[in-house]
């Protein structure tokens, strides 16, 4: 196979891998591991098992990936797409023998699932490519691997959902406004999750994380569990570009905000960057939440809306919140200029039928996706 670079791949092998894989994906993510850990024992303590949500992830992107090869799809997106997955892997600090490691393992997996030797050469190469992109990205990318901070203060609010305070070292902090974090907490090493701050980098060191319990989450349930002053939270990458370009948009136009459950940490970051500067635009912020107790933040938003009269903050409550939220969503993006979408997946997807139906240009709706 050609590397996707040069714009060639075996179309037909990807196919019949990619059913392969999704037939079985078991079997493959076992493959994978065993023979990974064969030849670097080392990574066993880096991904421990039971994490069933990292191996669903690396059975969702290598679908992506062979999905990609086989529609014979632009060779610029699949390296970008690699180059994130190495920007992410830097939080494991992995060496070059780990990434041989991984690209025999990627190999032998892709090879046991197509059952066939026919194969073999394009999943020798596809491996070589993809670990080969992972580890120039990783390399080529600046600053530390991962940083630390503190746990200072937890406040316990109804959801349930738990207010994390923090003090990091770094100052700043190599992250951006509205971006989320790979965040790991103390009492459950080896699983990453994606949180995003409710503050914005600053010079204090201050990091703030609203984190509300998932129905059978390992990682929020830790958290909301066991999290105590003192802990030391581990951080890898950041991602998200929800807040780009905000800067620049001039005073008289207007900004809308949709946030559901903690999707309103990164909206809260957003408003409170704006509130520094001397001139805005109009901003709404419309909060979603099944009861008013779920409204955890709301009395520190009104004071912010308060102090500054450019933005505004309404709560939308209702026992099927995000229903209700996509329909109060439609009149208020139609008067505004960029509409930004924060929340779970469920309220992402309810308020983009809502606003492609009420008409609303998807061309100014953004929203982050999760790596």
């Amino acid at each position: 196979m050609p590397s996707a670079a040069e714009g060639g791949t075996d179309q037909g092998a990807a196919a019949r891998l990619l059913e392969a894989v999704a037939a079985d994906p078991v079997v493959f993510v076992r493959s994978f591991h065993v023979e990974l850990f064969r030849c670097a024992p080392e990574l066993a303590e880096r991904f421990p098992s039971g994490l069933g949500g990292h191996h669903a992830a690396f059975v969702t992107m290598t679908k992506h990936i062979l999905q990609g090869f086989a529609d014979g799809s632009d060779p610029p997106a699949l390296i970008d797409l690699l180059g994130q997955l190495g920007r992410d892997h830097r939080k494991y600090q992995l060496g070059e023998e780990h990434y041989r490691a991984a690209k025999t393992a990627l190999a032998k997996a892709l090879a046991d699932a197509a059952r066939s030797t026919r194969d073999n050469e394009f999943c020798a190469q596809a491996a070589a490519l993809v670990c080969a992109v992972m580890e120039q990205e990783s390399n080529r990318r600046d600053g530390p691997q991962t940083w630390e901070a503190q746990v200072v203060e937890r406040i316990d609010h109804p959801g349930p959902t738990v207010v994390v305070r923090l003090r990091a070292a770094m100052r700043p902090q190599p992250f951006a406004v509205s971006q989320y974090l790979a965040v790991q907490v103390p009492q459950r090493p080896g699983q990453w999750r994606y949180y995003s701050p409710a503050l914005p980098p600053n010079d204090e060191g201050e990091l703030e994380f609203h984190i509300r319990a998932v129905p059978g989450g390992m990682v929020s349930g830790a958290v909301l569990k066991n999290t105590q002053p003192g802990d030391r939270w581990l951080f890898g990458e950041s991602y998200g570009s929800l807040a780009a370009g905000l800067d620049a948009i001039p005073a008289d136009q207007s900004v809308l905000m949709v946030a559901g459950d903690t999707g309103l940490a990164p909206c809260r970051a957003i408003a409170l960057a704006l509130a520094l500067r001397s001139e805005n635009p109009r901003m709404t912020l419309l909060a979603g939440a099944r009861s008013r107790a779920e409204c955890y933040d709301l009395p520190n938003l009104r004071d912010l809306a308060r102090d500054n009269e450019w933005f505004n903050v309404l709560p939308v409550i209702d026992p099927t919140p995000w229903a209700a939220l996509a329909r109060t969503a439609v009149e208020f993006a139609k008067r505004s200029e960029v509409v930004l979408l924060s929340g779970p997946p469920m309220m992402i997807d309810a308020c983009l039928d809502a606003l492609r139906a009420g008409g609303v240009s998807l061309g100014k709706i953004r929203h982050d996706p999760r790596p």
